[in-house]
């Protein structure tokens, strides 16, 4: 079932015509600007957007031989952050103790309709859900009762930071890790 989904995932990546995605324009813009050198145009939807993602499509598309579109490209990357955030869930409930539910609660994740749908579309909100389950999954593993390491603290706010720099509500998790 791992196999199925993550070559589904892959071929809609590759095969989905480009920009019929959800606000695949916008996002081709903006990656075809921090490309060009400077940040989306503020004054466009989807300019108000943090840069990380389009800061990674772009190093990715420089990178990347010619024959390689740019959309496939964005949906690769939602695709490898789709598998590291199932990873991450699976590898914390398997931490708590609950190794049968990881097992189950991952092939869940593998198809619910709408992460397998933005898993395959070129998205900031796969790369954000990843770093917000990443910093989140970091509290979790922290025991309750010792002070965190400096390291330990500063990983998990780059990681909560590198949330927000994909996406606004990525905000939301250096809230919860402040608070923690």
């Amino acid at each position: 079932m791992i196999l199925a989904a993550v070559v589904g995932r892959v071929h809609n990546a590759v095969s989905y015509p480009a920009l019929r995605d959800w606000d695949a324009d916008a996002h081709a813009v903006n990656v075809i600007a921090v490309l060009e050198g400077h940040l989306p145009n503020l004054r466009s939807w989807a300019g108000s957007h943090p840069p990380l993602y389009y800061a990674a499509g772009a190093a990715l598309w420089a990178l990347a031989p010619d024959w390689v579109p740019v959309h496939v490209l964005l949906r690769l990357i939602s695709v490898v952050a789709w598998i590291g955030t199932i990873a991450l869930v699976w590898r914390a409930l398997r931490w708590l103790g609950l190794r049968s539910e990881a097992d189950i609660v991952a092939a869940l994740l593998l198809g619910i309709p709408g992460f397998v749908i933005a898993s395959g579309m070129m998205t900031n909100d796969v790369l954000c859900v990843f770093f917000m389950t990443a910093a989140l999954v970091r509290i979790l593993e922290e025991p309750l009762d010792a002070s965190a390491s400096a390291a330990r603290v500063v990983a998990t706010a780059l990681l909560a930071g590198l949330a927000a720099m994909t996406k606004a509500t990525g905000l939301a998790t250096i809230v919860t890790v402040a608070a923690f």
